[in-house]
């Protein structure tokens, strides 16, 4: 049986993959993308003056999502690991894989609401699921430390 907890890894990248994908999807049925030079500046500022301002707005929100997924992946990727490495040196189960699990749903919940939200007033609950997949990944990082003490 294969160690869920390590298929997540490319399963999350997929996940960091999709509000890109999703920002491009959004700007290409108003105006045109350019992808010879897609995070260029001058290419911001067309879709900036051509598109309306709240897709333009929806679009950076996407992209911001994208963006904080791909500066999280390194943790993730020490937790998990960690776990594994706990869990194969130790043989005690430290709950990798059904960290895994809820750390994705974390994060699919979080790219939902960021990208979603446009009000200050409920960007807090963005902020409180980032939180929350931060805060578990050091719980797990944690527990693996246990493990092999």
């Amino acid at each position: 049986m294969p160690d869920y907890s390590l298929l997540a890894i490319p399963v999350y990248t997929i996940m960091a993959i999709i509000p890109h994908a999703y920002a491009i999807s959004t700007v290409s049925k108003q105006t045109q993308w350019s992808n010879a030079n897609g995070r260029g500046e001058s290419n911001v500022q067309h879709l900036k003056k051509t598109l309306p301002a709240a897709v333009f707005a929806t679009y950076e929100r996407a992209e911001a999502a994208h963006k904080n997924s791909f500066e999280s992946m390194p943790l993730f990727i020490a937790a998990t690991l960690s776990g594994v490495f706990a869990e194969k040196l130790t043989r005690t189960d430290v709950g990798n894989a059904q960290f895994s699990a809820v750390f994705l749903g974390i994060r699919a919940l979080y790219t939902i609401l960021y990208i979603n939200t446009s009000s200050e007033k409920y960007s807090h609950a963005r902020s409180l699921t980032w939180t929350a997949g931060l805060a578990l990944c050091f719980y797990q990082i944690y527990k693996a430390a246990v493990a092999l003490a």
